[in-house]
């Protein structure tokens, strides 16, 4: 996205007196962590603990950029391979490449070993068709038409792009949900948190990865953080209390948030300030969060 793409928008909604009020819980207690290009806040709500990006985007903002104008930096997730570059990426199951998908499967693995699985968020679908050769019964949602396309008519995966066609989806459609570095470019958490709450099955599981922004509203932290924590195309930023607080809220149990690379599921490590105090040099320095949460089986 342009630079001038991003600001004039921004500008024009501080000029229209767009409230500052958490766009997950609604609260108007929210105080300003930092700022970024000058007219960029990053901002916290004082009851459900979301950082998030001020001015906030609408949900047909979030639609636009992310079914045309978006593009990583690094070209790993929206970048589409030549046929020759496709055909070696297959050849070895993605072995070896910025989008190789063995760790997270390997949690997976651990959560649910078989069964129906929705990869929220699926890009070209390259994780989606990881997780089919994997034995999954899979399917990717990617409101951008041409990746989606791609993943359908190259990967044989398939797609839902539409979330209206998403949320008619039956109640307990899946016995798991993943999503990679999605949530933070959202505009509205509520609604995706019920919406993954209605599509998974009893004892089902949810894992969410993220960029790691806990300890970013500490000023020596702000710093090292902000590049990922806001801006452009990061509405929201995710620590450790946000999830633990907030996952329970929307009918989820047995909620744990840790680092990545993981510790293995039977051996959690105590992160939380409430149980520890301070905050680790661990879970500071660590760039990514793991949330893994259950729908209850009763």
């Amino acid at each position: 996205m342009g630079r001038v793409q991003f600001v004039l928008p921004v500008v024009l909604k501080r000029l229209s007196g767009q409230d500052q009020n958490c766009p997950h819980c609604g609260a108007s207690e929210t105080v300003r962590v930092g700022t970024k290009y000058l007219i960029v806040q990053l901002r916290k709500c004082t009851q459900c603990e979301l950082l998030f990006r001020w001015p906030k985007d609408f949900a047909e903002d979030n639609r636009k950029f992310y079914s045309g104008l978006y593009r990583e930096d690094n070209g790993v997730t929206t970048n589409l391979p030549s046929p020759v570059e496709l055909a070696e990426m297959r050849q070895t199951k993605f072995a070896g490449t910025d989008r190789d998908a063995t760790e997270r499967l390997a949690l997976l693995k651990q959560l649910k070993s078989s069964g129906r699985l929705l990869d929220y968020g699926a890009s070209w679908g390259y994780t989606t068709w990881q997780f089919a050769q994997a034995g999954y019964d899979v399917v990717g949602f990617e409101i951008d038409q041409d990746r989606a396309a791609y993943g359908r008519d190259n990967l044989g995966v398939p797609m839902i792009v539409e979330p209206a066609e998403l949320a008619k989806l039956p109640e307990g459609s899946f016995d798991l949900i993943y999503t990679s570095h999605v949530l933070e470019h959202l505009p509205d958490l509520r609604q995706t948190f019920d919406l993954f709450h209605h599509l998974l099955r009893p004892g089902g599981v949810l894992a969410i990865y993220v960029p790691n922004a806990t300890g970013i509203d500490r000023p020596e932290i702000f710093g090292r953080k902000k590049i990922f924590g806001f801006g452009e195309k990061h509405t929201m930023a995710f620590t450790v209390e946000f999830f633990e607080r907030n996952l329970e809220a929307h009918g989820f149990t047995k909620v744990r948030v840790d680092t990545t690379p993981l510790a293995p599921l039977d051996q959690p490590r105590p992160l939380t300030k409430d149980l520890i105090g301070p905050l680790t040099d661990e879970l500071l320095g660590s760039m990514e969060l793991v949330a893994i949460a259950y729908k209850p089986d009763h």
